[in-house]
């Protein structure tokens, strides 16, 4: 399709996400993440070599960083602790190792949590959102489960997420990791609250189902988004109130409407 098309702008995005697809094996992982990166690479190598290209890659690559050492800067080394981490990171290294070997204009996203319309349940904040829409429609008692409400996340909204890859393409430098992100950090029980302020709900009963974290789990996550600000001009517009609201009505809308 490379080879046909000769496109001079390439977004990569395919993926395997464990909060959506659970089974997911580390051997599938390594196939679809890294050697599904390679593919793409080896084809704008032969077929497009001008093509500006965009890999996107994850905060899992980070793995779990000390509080010391946050926000989250692109000079941090990689260490992640789990499959999914180890395959973004790879995919991460492979796309640096094609623009500093191959001369190929390749940059890197790595992109933490993102939030706002389109988020499916399996990711914490659409999760949230689906079990307050449920609650608002009257098919779920007035109850939330959560893993942590404790961990902090730094969420951006995915348009801001969208802008920021549009423009690490157009004026980010190849060879180049790009923290995406917003800078700050908020508590799975802080969206939460604002949650059930925009619904409106009182009384909602929260249980939490882990007390403390499990291997592999990051209690803490915020990114540094200066190099991205300065390098592209890039700004997050979208605060997380909106996002969190525009996320509820979407959902219930699609429970009111399933056929939506």
């Amino acid at each position: 399709m490379i080879s046909d098309l000769r496109p001079d702008r390439i977004f990569h995005l395919a993926a395997l996400v464990p909060a959506t697809v659970p089974q997911a094996s580390p051997e599938a992982l390594i196939r679809v993440n890294v050697l599904g990166t390679l593919n793409v690479l080896e084809a704008v190598r032969m077929s497009a070599a001008d093509a500006r290209t965009l890999v996107v890659s994850s905060a899992a690559a980070y793995g779990p960083v000390s509080p010391s050492q946050q926000p989250i800067s692109e000079a941090l080394p990689l260490n992640p602790a789990t499959p999914y981490g180890a395959s973004k990171a790879m995919q991460d290294l492979l796309a640096g190792q094609y623009a500093a070997g191959h001369g190929l204009n390749v940059m890197r996203a790595r992109t933490f949590n993102q939030i706002g319309p389109g988020t499916q349940p399996g990711l914490v904040a659409g999760t949230l959102v689906h079990q307050v829409a449920e609650i608002i429609s009257g098919t779920r008692e007035p109850e939330i489960s959560v893993r942590y409400l404790s961990t902090r996340r730094d969420f951006l909204d995915v348009r801001d997420v969208v802008k920021a890859y549009w423009d690490i393409l157009e004026h980010g430098r190849p060879g180049k990791a790009y923290n995406v992100c917003s800078g700050k950090a908020y508590t799975v029980g802080e969206v939460l609250d604002e949650l059930l302020a925009i619904a409106g709900l009182d009384g909602v009963r929260v249980l939490q189902r882990l007390e403390s974290l499990l291997a592999g789990d990051v209690s803490v996550s915020v990114g540094d988004p200066g190099r991205l600000e300065t390098e592209t001009g890039w700004r997050s517009e979208i605060p997380l109130r909106q996002s969190l609201s525009d996320m509820l009505d979407e959902r219930c809308q699609q429970i009111a409407e399933p056929g939506l």
